[in-house]
């Protein structure tokens, strides 16, 4: 659910509650799983925003850092969705070659 780096830093967030399994009791002590994903759970409602985006409009975010998904809607117009997704070793690779010259 979260990916730490070597130094503990937070590389990524991950949470499908529908996919959810419960990690091996013999690994883990389920009580305090279950109440640290409580409390996960309910961290995660807060500071929510929502956006309603117009024609034209772009959002664009980490999708590794920012949890992200969509509320229920009624399909009574024409809707479109666009991703888009970058490598971003590719992106940091291409930084330190343009800084390194």
């Amino acid at each position: 659910m979260i990916e730490l780096d070597l130094r503990g830093e937070v590389v990524a967030v991950s949470v499908n509650h529908r996919s959810m399994e419960a990690p091996s009791p013999t690994h883990v002590d389920l009580d305090s799983f279950y109440r640290a994903y409580q409390r996960f759970a309910t961290l995660l409602q807060e500071g929510q925003i929502e956006l309603t985006l117009r024609p034209g409009e772009l959002v664009a975010f980490d999708n590794r850092r920012v949890l992200h998904g969509r509320a229920g809607f009624e399909l009574t117009e024409r809707r479109h969705l666009q991703g888009c997704y970058i490598d971003m070793d590719a992106i940091w690779s291409a930084a330190r070659q343009a800084t390194s010259k």
